[in-house]
């Protein structure tokens, strides 16, 4: 589950899985900088011990040198589903936990209906039972009563 970033010349950031280099997530991170040897340096990035976020500093903006550093949010993207006897691994990175498991009947149609649980880790493992789909989401928690 380890993630490898790289920074281009065109101004993304781009996650991949350390595993088998498998794209997982493009952010855009800055405007395309010149290639000559100045401005070629790495930049700092550095991801979030809970893995919902990185950090760049030394991002060059509008051809200048910005040393301030900049927060991301890494995006929340299923990275493996793989069946395992009458259960299926879903896991996923980025987003912030707490997550939530959804399901509905029909991949294009219906309402997502919150499986219940909330989950803190990016990992899961769902009992097989009929035909459903699934989707993982941040869990917003719900809004404190209001007063009158």
């Amino acid at each position: 589950r380890t993630i490898v970033l790289t920074r281009g010349y065109d101004g993304t950031l781009k996650g991949w899985r350390a595993g088998d280099l498998s794209s997982l997530f493009t952010v855009q991170v800055g405007s395309a900088i010149p290639t000559d040897i100045y401005l070629s340096r790495p930049h700092r990035v550095q991801i979030s011990p809970d893995g919902a976020y990185f950090a760049t500093a030394g991002v060059y903006t509008d051809s200048s040198l910005d040393i301030n550093s900049v927060l991301y949010t890494i995006p929340l993207r299923v990275t493996m589903v793989r069946r395992e006897g009458q259960s299926m691994m879903l896991e996923w990175c980025g987003g912030r936990p707490p997550f939530r498991l959804q399901e509905r009947a029909l991949v294009s149609s219906g309402d997502w209906a919150d499986v219940p649980g909330v989950l803190e880790s990016r990992r899961l493992t769902i009992p097989l039972a009929g035909s459903r789909f699934y989707r993982i989401v941040e869990h917003a928690p719900s809004p404190p009563p209001s007063t009158p």
